[in-house]
């Protein structure tokens, strides 16, 4: 075990190692506001931070498999996608409603091309979205009928398994049916992402 970053008196979390092993990201506020930060894993290299737009936390960076890009979130409840070369992010996606749990979760598509996420929709349920992590060009790929949360991909990019629940709706809303006992059921389902 060794200590990477050496600092004291700042806050460092939510690390996450990119998949070709050579770099370790995580979220400082060292300046005062939190920055990205991407160190070589043998700590010789100086540390490079990178400015993050907004203000407020950063959660769940995640590298994308060619450990080219990072995927995080914040607490507006953006999906960012960063370029670790030009240290530049846009936004891909979003979740306009702040009730009560964050379930964004996105995850990258083997090649690295696309981002999947859980979106509520008008409803307050959930939707299954992709979103092209070159152009932030995002598609609903679920109907919105049930609640669909935890998109997985396969090996192949082209498909994607998720978990949905077609008796959520006394737990959707604030109203009181959201005391009454009910079970919500999940059950696991496939989309397919194949154009044509």
């Amino acid at each position: 075990m060794r200590d990477l970053t050496r600092s004291t008196g700042v806050a460092e979390r939510d690390p996450a190692w990119s998949p070709d092993g050579k770099w370790v990201s995580y979220f400082s506020d060292k300046s005062g506001e939190y920055q990205l930060v991407i160190e070589a894993q043998d700590g010789i290299t100086p540390p490079r931070a990178i400015p993050l737009e907004g203000h407020g936390h950063y959660y769940m960076p995640t590298w994308s498999p060619d450990s080219k890009k990072l995927a995080y979130t914040d607490t507006q409840l953006r999906v960012w996608v960063l370029d670790v070369a030009t240290g530049k992010a846009r936004t891909v996606g979003s979740d306009p409603w702040m009730v009560p749990q964050r379930t964004l979760n996105p995850v990258w598509s083997p090649d690295s091309k696309w981002v999947a996420y859980s979106s509520r929709l008008k409803s307050l349920y959930h939707a299954i979205f992709v979103s092209n992590a070159e152009t932030g060009d995002t598609k609903q790929v679920t109907d919105g009928l049930a609640d669909a949360v935890w998109p997985a991909w396969d090996a192949s990019s082209q498909y994607l398994w998720f978990l949905a629940s077609t008796d959520f709706g006394l737990r959707s809303q604030g109203l009181d049916m959201a005391s009454y006992d009910h079970a919500e059921t999940l059950r696991l389902f496939l989309a397919s992402l194949k154009q044509g």
